[in-house]
Formats: structure tokens, C-alpha cells, sequence
């Protein structure tokens, strides 16, 4: 998402902004087995405020197998741990 906009995550703490998980849901869904081709595709479902909520699937490319569905908020902090607003860059353009 920061090198989609253009900006990497060095640059976005060199503003003195951070981006810590919040809440993480994971369900494991099946087995994955040693030298299985994964695929991991990431969805950004909103991003506004201070908080940035991704979907997650972890496929087997072989077969398009589910292994793993996730759930995640990211959430926007400064240095000393206070909330703050996403940078406008990263900010979703779809209320």
C-alpha cells in the first residue's frame, strides 16, 4: 500500500508516525505441507482515520487450496504511542 502511493515505511517513520498491529484474527484453515507453492493475497478494506483493516487469504497455488483466512487493524501511532490520523496518502478514496 505505501509503495503503491509512492512513499515507503522509512519515509513514513521519518515523519514520526508508526504503524502497529492492533487486532489480528487468523483461522487456520488446512494444512500446508512442506515445499507447497503458497500464494498470499492481501486485501486493503478501508483505510481511514487511524486505522487501515486488510483481509487476507493464504492459497496453495497447486490446487487453490484455502489454508489461511486473516483479519487485520493496523493502527497509526507516533513515537510515543498516541493515536494518530493516517497520512492523507494513505487514506481510502471510498467512504
Amino acid at each position: 500500500m505505501l509503495r503503491a502511493a509512492g512513499h515507503s515505511y522509512k519515509e513514513l517513520e521519518s515523519t514520526g508516525l508508526m504503524l502497529v498491529v492492533r487486532r489480528m484474527e487468523i483461522d487456520y484453515v488446512y494444512p500446508a505441507e512442506f515445499d507447497d507453492e503458497l500464494t498470499l493475497v492481501t486485501t486493503v478494506l478501508k483505510a481511514r482515520g487511524a486505522r487501515i483493516e486488510h483481509d487476507y487469504q493464504l492459497i496453495r497455488a497447486t490446487d487453490t487450496q484455502l489454508i489461511v483466512a486473516a483479519h487485520s487493524e493496523i493502527a497509526c501511532v507516533d513515537r510515543t504511542g498516541a493515536v494518530r490520523r493516517l497520512p492523507s496518502y494513505l487514506q481510502s478514496p471510498i467512504r
